[in-house]
């Protein structure tokens, strides 16, 4: 099988206390790797989880994220400019890791990583 398909993948962690090993992923993040041709973003579309990881969480402040998130996705300046900012700029609660993947189908593989990571049917 011949893997046609460079991606890079962001996982948005959200990270109620930073010195406790407990953190909920609520979003995947892909796009394609040079060309910047294919870009998804997925969240996480009910909060309960993170309720139930942190009582106190900022839901307002999540939903906040996933709206600028999900508006600039589209475009690659601003998608770049957006990873950059979220990099640079977090908060300990929130955290960004990117991962190269590799695959032959881009849907399938942005549909496992979704199911894998936030639960749910992209």
């Amino acid at each position: 099988m011949k893997l046609n398909h460079r991606l890079k993948v962001w996982l948005l962690k959200y990270v109620p206390d930073p010195s406790m090993d407990t953190c909920a992923t609520i979003a995947v993040l892909v796009e394609e790797d040079g060309t910047g041709t294919f870009a998804n973003a997925q969240f996480i579309k009910d909060w309960d989880k993170i309720v139930t990881l942190d009582p106190m969480a900022d839901i307002e402040f999540l939903e906040e994220v996933k709206d600028e998130v999900e508006d600039a996705w589209g475009s690659p300046e601003e998608r770049h400019s957006l990873i950059r900012i979220l990099t640079d700029s977090l908060s300990n609660t929130l955290q960004i890791a990117e991962s190269p993947v590799a695959t032959d189908d881009i849907q399938i593989e942005v549909d496992r990583l979704v199911k894998f990571n936030l639960g749910q049917v992209a």
